[in-house]
């Protein structure tokens, strides 16, 4: 039998919690220091509508929070889908791949890729605030 610890790391509910509670502190006016307030503003609001609009069933395809939330401290759009997603409100997830459009532009982001992009320095949106 697995310990608590594991089970509760793969439990979907108990991962939406986590990046909930996680999320909810983020500040929008209070960018972590060196970090553009804009580019901070709009990452923390794109991280808030995926998260609202499409952790559930993210969570269950195997998204991890570096996929949806990951960002690089100096790379805009270096990171995760919050990073790279610019406000983009016509995105659609399936198990494996995002897809989103701006005006004549379009992104795509594949489930892995934050997790892959980790060596590069990519961290969860959350770890970027000073701890308390």
């Amino acid at each position: 039998m697995k310990n608590p610890e594991e089970h509760r790391n793969t439990n979907p509910t108990a991962i939406l919690r986590d990046w909930h509670a996680r999320l909810r502190v983020l500040d929008v006016y209070a960018p972590p220091e060196g970090m553009d307030a804009k580019r901070w503003a709009q990452a923390v609001d794109d991280a808030c509508w995926i998260y609202t609009n499409f952790a559930s069933r993210a969570v269950r395809d195997g998204w991890s929070a570096l996929d949806l939330f990951g960002m690089h401290p100096t790379v805009c759009g270096g990171g995760g889908l919050c990073d790279r997603l610019r406000s983009a409100r016509n995105l659609k997830m399936d198990a494996d791949r995002a897809v989103w459009s701006w005006a004549m532009d379009r992104g795509t982001f594949c489930r892995g890729g934050g997790d892959a992009l980790a060596a590069s320095g990519v961290v969860v949106i959350w770890e970027l605030i000073s701890k308390p």
